[in-house]
């Protein structure tokens, strides 16, 4: 059985009085101000009572009362006129069926019809927009409060189209806008005033009571949108962001807004890599990326942008793979050769397969475990995927006389305090290795310290923590870090690989240290709470091997510079092969036997620098 709608009812009943009031006015105006039309008693007793009658049911033909008062537009008020006008000709006909069947005599007067039609028009659409216009009020004085009370930033076209969405919407509620230029201010956007400049964005939101800011700037510059996001960071408001012009991907704008970037907490301009280089490098190249993970994953979107020949994708872990390959076949379709390998790095004649299956020209080497804490408690694990894994990678690419090999390493590697900082610095020693034993393949080492939102570091972690309702754990209120994104990541390796002759170790240096409290605070503003009220921050200490800053570590590197002023080359010193290697054959050996005390060992007589006190 179909719920009764009881506000429909209501509303009908109200049109209903409304018309018949509207019948009286209309019998006294034409009465006293139109002595010649001298409508009679008879006209009004009976459009008194059929009118209304007739009226409401045209309406409610025409669908007028299906639209939501509040959300009303011009379509509806259409509605409104085509109802009213569709029951004055019911009404008419009624009457002069009637009359030609003798049942009823009833006078028919036009002009009173019309007139009366005009002033209830007129009465139902100021009905509708009092209450529009008394609702609203309420709405921002905060007594009729249904959803977040909303500021939006940028008066154009797309707040226009955000305010229709916002408004068929219970989740926010539209107060007042922002906008820089200054012929737009004291104007209105569908009844929603702009009330001031970005510059004023902090008084605003107090003075106004705001929840969440809207930013709807998809064309500026990322300069300025730096700005707003610092300005942004600095209330307690959920900020949201429209994507930029060329990343919108269909009308509905609300569906696309999405919380702050990770990148944009940095609050300094993208790094800039020669595209063109990058382009001549990876264009008709096959190219096999190791490791599907955040980083390996990046590098491989970047990759399929610059058509390559065939683009590999090797991962054991099968989901992984599976979210990269779904993405790429999103974006580019049957115009990239994909091919999808479930494989691990560790099984090597498994990997000698993959190798003579393809012609590939650029290995990237990205397979990796990355957590220092389960390393610590693994060591085993960490030998046998980090060194074992890539020696065979390594090793293969030598021996089918690949062009390019690219190991992905980490800054830990430079003053190892851990066992996974050792197993870096034991594979940078492994490309050093190689690079001078082999004419053939070029092998080279990229560098960097903390990749922003990679999997396993701060950002995804306080943003889960944040959204459980904390607390956000930081080891040291003192503890700061470098942090690059995963497409500076990516650009990175991509970059060395083309410039690169053979043995380096390429560093990005970024040289703004970022504070790890500050960007926790930052973050918890970003979704409108605030820090140690709403959500805690509490430190937890240093962890085994953690360093306050991570400053030294690039110091320590002995790096000189190269034409991009982001990108350094690192020094390795030369490896004794046959102490080296036969090194390696005894951790393989300890690590397969699963014995953590030898493994660590002999990890540290071939790591001399390694050092977990």
């Amino acid at each position: 059985m179909k719920e009764v709608n009881k506000n429909r009812i209501l509303l009908e009943l109200f049109d209903i009085l409304l018309i018949a009031f509207c019948c009286v006015a209309s019998y006294i105006l034409l009465k006293v101000f139109s002595e010649p039309l001298n409508p009679q008693r008879s006209d009004l007793m009976v459009s008194v009572i059929a009118m209304p009658l007739c009226c409401v049911i045209g309406m409610r033909l025409c669908g007028a009362y299906n639209a939501i008062i509040k959300y009303s537009n011009v379509t509806d008020y259409f509605r409104y006129l085509l109802g009213l006008l569709s029951g004055t000709v019911l009404y008419y006909l009624a009457v002069v069926l009637l009359n030609a069947a003798n049942v009823f005599e009833i006078p028919l007067s036009e002009v009173f019809g019309l007139f009366c039609n005009f002033l209830t028009y007129a009465a139902i659409i100021a009905s509708r927009i009092l209450y529009y216009y008394v609702y609203d009020i309420k709405v921002r004085s905060g007594k009729n409060k249904l959803g977040s009370r909303t500021l939006i930033v940028g008066g154009g076209e797309l707040c226009r189209q955000l305010l229709i969405e916002m408004k068929r919407s219970s989740e926010y509620t539209p107060i007042c806008i922002l906008d820089d230029d200054p012929a737009k201010l004291s104007r209105k956007i569908d009844g929603v005033p702009i009330v001031g400049t970005t510059n004023s964005i902090g008084d605003i939101c107090l003075g106004y009571d705001i929840d969440t800011i809207f930013i709807a700037m998809p064309s500026c510059t990322d300069e300025k949108r730096r700005r707003i996001l610092k300005k942004c960071s600095d209330i307690n408001c959920r900020v949201r962001q429209i994507p930029y012009m060329h990343e919108l991907i269909s009308d509905n704008l609300l569906s696309q807004a999405h919380n702050i970037h990770s990148e944009e907490l940095l609050e300094r301009p993208e790094i800039s890599f020669d595209n063109q280089k990058l382009k001549e490098f990876i264009a008709d190249k096959v190219c096999l990326v190791a490791g599907a993970g955040s980083i390996g994953g990046e590098i491989a979107y970047q990759i399929a942008r610059y058509k390559p020949k065939m683009l590999i994708i090797l991962d054991y872990y099968e989901n992984n793979a599976y979210d990269v390959q779904q993405q790429l076949r999103i974006e580019h379709g049957d115009k990239l050769n994909l091919v999808t390998i479930i494989a691990s790095v560790c099984d090597y004649e498994r990997m000698r397969t993959v190798f003579e299956t393809y012609k590939i020209d650029a290995v990237f080497h990205c397979a990796a475990h990355k957590h220092i804490p389960l390393m610590e408690m693994q060591p085993m694990e960490a030998i046998k995927n980090n060194i074992l894994g890539l020696l065979n990678v390594a090793t293969l690419a030598e021996f089918y006389r690949i062009p390019k090999f690219v190991f992905v390493s980490s800054n830990i590697a430079v003053y190892p305090k851990n066992v996974l900082g050792a197993t870096k610095a034991c594979c940078e020693m492994i490309m050093q290795y190689m690079a001078q034993n082999d004419n053939d393949t070029d092998f080279i080492t990229t560098r960097f310290g903390n990749v922003l939102d990679s999997n396993g570091s701060v950002v995804p972690l306080f943003r889960k923590q944040i959204e459980s309702g904390g607390p956000v754990t930081v080891t040291h209120p003192d503890i700061v870090r470098d942090f690059i994104t995963l497409p500076e990541a990516a650009s990175l390796v991509l970059q060395s690989a083309a410039m690169a002759q053979g043995g380096e170790i390429f560093v990005l240096y970024m040289n703004r240290p970022v504070k790890i409290a500050q960007l926790a605070e930052k973050l918890i503003k970003m979704y409108g709470k605030i820090p140690n009220e709403d959500i805690e921050i509490k430190f937890t200490g240093l962890r085994p091997g953690e360093m306050i800053s991570d400053r030294a570590l690039f110091d320590r590197a002995n790096v000189t510079a190269t034409e991009n002023e982001k990108i350094f080359i690192g020094t390795q010193p030369n490896i004794d092969a046959d102490a080296f290697f036969g090194k390696l054959s005894e951790l393989k050996a300890a690590s397969n036997a699963n014995d953590a005390t030898k493994t660590v060992a002999l990890l540290k007589e071939i790591v001399p620098i390694f050092d977990e006190d």
